[in-house]
């Protein structure tokens, strides 16, 4: 398995060559770069935004912007990207949520998902991990599904209402368990 470090620079590369080509410029980059990113700072997506940033800007020679472009599961930041100048100096940092679910769970999305962007890479899988309460008698899958069987009264799995990647994820696991699913309002960031 690569180290992170060498799949950045391997990202820094895949985007410098694709912006070179989409600018059609060879003075390509000649001002900063701006990498949107679809959520508030702090959380794993900003953090690889950052990281990929530094390697970008280091392989390019000019500095690389990071704009968190939080809301609506990340279609504030696509759609931002979609009208930006295709000139290869604004990229977006997008994930599940704008390309692959969005266009399913919305009718009227501000952008084309493949007609407005052109993939440059896969820069990292980021999963999404199950947890409970240290209290709760289960410590696999199969006990949370077990103990939602054996309980079936019990709304025991909450998920947040955001329609970003996890929702999904969220709402088709109690099905498959036969379980009750209740949704919680948690405080979103990037209001």
């Amino acid at each position: 398995m690569k180290s992170l470090p060498s799949l950045l620079l391997a990202a820094a590369t895949l985007v410098s060559a694709h912006a070179s080509i989409a600018a059609g410029q060879t003075s390509y980059p000649n001002h900063p770069v701006q990498l949107v990113v679809t959520v508030p700072p702090g959380g794993a997506a900003d953090f690889v935004a950052r990281l990929i940033g530094a390697k970008l800007s280091d392989a390019l020679g000019q500095p690389v912007v990071i704009s968190n472009r939080a809301g609506a599961g990340g279609i504030v930041a696509a759609a931002a990207v979609a009208k930006s100048d295709p000139d290869g100096y604004t990229l977006l940092l997008n994930t599940i949520a704008t390309h692959g679910i969005g266009p399913h769970i919305y009718a009227n999305l501000p952008y084309d998902p493949v007609k407005d962007f052109s993939p440059v890479g896969l820069i990292v899988k980021l999963p999404l991990i199950m947890a409970v309460n240290s209290e709760v008698p289960a410590r696999s899958v199969a006990d949370v599904i077990a103990l939602a069987k054996a309980r079936p009264e019990r709304r025991i799995l909450p998920a947040s209402c955001s329609r970003a990647s996890p929702e999904p994820s969220c709402c088709t696991f109690p099905t498959a368990a036969a379980a009750r699913r209740w949704s919680i309002s948690l405080p979103d960031a990037s209001r």
